[in-house]
């Protein structure tokens, strides 16, 4: 009988010591997987900084009238009205178009939209004046000052953003309203987080910052 009970304190003991090298095995793991998300993580905002880097000369001009059809013209007023015409010609930059496909009612054809125009500067002082002229301006820029459309629609400029940090950046303005946070802004293709004008800064990079928001 004592032989069987020591059989069974003895497997009891090698059992123990199997599931403390198994929980020491996984603890590890845990730890070598959360280094390994970190360096994932500095590895997805490298990439997205380098996109980001070649959009520092950039702006986006948002809310286009679909009926637009010189974008040169157009592009012109937009300055204009926003009093950078006195800062920028029409030499200093270049225009891109950003658009969209869309279906033409039930029929397979499709159409190209517009949805924006990108403002390529020379350079990136040049772009950044820009951006310091609208921000102390705050012009009101709207389709009817613009092209004549109506009703009125709202007309933005901003810094132009990768596809993936627009993503960011419109999943943030949610958070913001949610969570009453009083700050949120782009500056150098840095999108940046504040909860009231005395709390720290919060860069978000990526779509994973947003749930420790």
């Amino acid at each position: 009988m004592s032989g069987t009970v020591e059989d069974l304190s003895k497997t009891f003991k090698d059992l123990q010591q199997k599931v403390t090298t198994m929980e020491n095995k996984q603890s590890k793991l845990e730890s070598q997987n959360q280094e390994l998300m970190k360096r994932v993580k500095k590895l997805e905002t490298f990439v997205q900084d380098m996109a980001q880097e070649g959009n520092l000369t950039k702006v986006e001009i948002a809310g286009i009238p679909q009926d637009v059809q010189d974008c040169a013209s157009f592009t012109e007023k937009v300055l204009e009205k926003a009093k950078l015409n006195t800062i920028v010609k029409r030499g200093d930059y270049q225009i891109e178009k950003i658009e969209r496909t869309v279906k033409q009612g039930t029929t397979p054809q499709t159409k190209s939209m517009i949805k924006g125009l990108i403002i390529n500067f020379k350079t990136k002082d040049m772009r950044n004046s820009v951006l310091d002229i609208l921000k102390k301006e705050k012009p009101k820029l709207d389709t009817v000052g613009i092209s004549g459309q109506q009703p009125p629609m709202p007309i933005f400029i901003n810094e132009y953003l990768t596809p993936y940090l627009k993503k960011v950046f419109y999943e943030a303005k949610k958070i913001k309203n949610d969570k009453k946070y009083e700050y949120l802004w782009v500056k150098n293709g840095q999108i940046l987080l504040k909860k009231q004008k005395d709390s720290k800064v919060t860069r978000l990079t990526c779509l994973e910052d947003l749930a420790k928001i």
